[in-house]
């Protein structure tokens, strides 16, 4: 994968669009894009799947197992009211 990012706002820029993909389709739960990276590379991506289940962050942590454990989690969400995005950088 040809990593053409390059800051925090890049990583949740690809999850916020990670996240339009199945906009209005994952009723009880928002849309959310998940962006897991280490060292500046993608390591996985995901997005809630349609009807709100699995969970993104789920779907992208399982993918890459241990190699998570030193990542950090970009997770982004097209709600309205879910304007805090985050970066989550600990021991997971």
């Amino acid at each position: 994968m040809t990593n053409q990012f390059r800051t925090d706002r890049d990583f949740l820029h690809y999850g916020l669009c990670l996240a339009a993909r199945h906009e209005g389709r994952t009723c009880p739960n928002p849309s959310v894009g998940c962006v897991i990276v280490n060292d500046g590379q993608v390591l996985a991506t995901a997005v809630t799947a349609q009807g709100g289940r699995p969970h993104a962050e789920t779907e992208a942590l399982a993918s890459i197992g241990e190699l998570a454990r030193a990542a950090t989690v970009y997770r982004d969400s097209r709600e309205a009211k879910d304007f805090e995005s985050f970066v989550e950088n600990e021991a997971l």
